[in-house]
């Protein structure tokens, strides 16, 4: 899409010229502590705040589960897009501190980032309009903007992750799921409340590193399968094509 390079070679344009911008890109906005962490709180607030009903909380989870799920699946499973910064064609550089070969083998389309945080902005949102506000404005300018600077994505993986991690939420409350979960958690919690403070901070240690060990498994389990059944996301020669092109380029910088 002539749009999408446009965008993605205009964002990339300021990488590699300060040394102190591209490693707040690649250092610091990364880490999950100033990448997620932020957006955890504002769930943690809802939860334990006497003013903001707890239910928007298991409905900001729930949907962010959905919208993980349904974006890694598209991601394994749908046709590969390499990211925008193993494109020879748009000529985009690694800012300092990046990687020449990140994510290559991982399809770029949608954003699995942008899935995630837009559900659980969608969910804080309902409990709250001023900590919806921040998770969202974050959202976008911490944790998805720096993926368009450093060609991680295109403006359109970007845009397809939030439009599912939306999506996700107004489905899960649409079959009232998260009503379902609310009265399990209630009972749970006064039934055993140590295994529910234990699954809680498990869950919101998994949604603060954006559940990499779990995606990591996920697509190894996705490429497994798809070898076994004889199919997958589209030719490995094409994937093999697409590999080999990100290798020669990040070899040629």
């Amino acid at each position: 899409m002539p749009i999408d390079d446009a965008i993605s070679q205009a964002a990339n344009s300021l990488a590699h010229r300060s040394i102190y911008l591209d490693y707040l890109m690649t250092q610091v906005f990364s880490a999950p502590t100033y990448k997620m962490l932020p957006i955890v709180m504002c769930l943690v607030v809802i939860w334990f705040r006497r003013d903001t009903p707890r239910r928007a909380a298991i409905l900001a989870v729930a949907g962010g589960g959905v919208a993980l799920v349904i974006a890694r699946v598209t991601q394994n499973l749908g046709p590969y897009r390499p990211r925008p910064l193993h494109n020879p064609d748009l000529g985009l550089v690694d800012a300092y501190g990046q990687s020449p070969v990140a994510l290559f083998e991982w399809s770029s389309f949608p954003s699995d980032h942008a899935a995630l945080v837009f559900a659980l902005s969608a969910g804080i949102w309902v409990g709250s309009r001023g900590l919806g506000a921040f998770a969202f404005a974050w959202s976008t300018l911490i944790v998805c903007l720096p993926r368009l600077y450093l060609g991680l994505h295109y403006a359109s993986d970007l845009l397809g992750g939030a439009l599912i991690g939306l999506g996700s939420v107004w489905l899960v409350a649409r079959l009232r799921i998260d009503v379902f979960l609310l009265a399990r958690v209630a009972a749970l919690y006064s039934h055993r409340p140590g295994v529910a403070n234990v699954i809680a901070f498990v869950l919101l240690f998994q949604l603060a590193t954006l559940f990499n060990d779990l995606r990591l498994g996920g697509r190894l389990a996705a490429r497994a399968t798809a070898r076994i059944a004889g199919w997958g996301p589209e030719p490995k020669a094409l994937r093999d094509e697409s590999i080999k092109n990100a290798r020669a380029t990040a070899a040629a910088r």
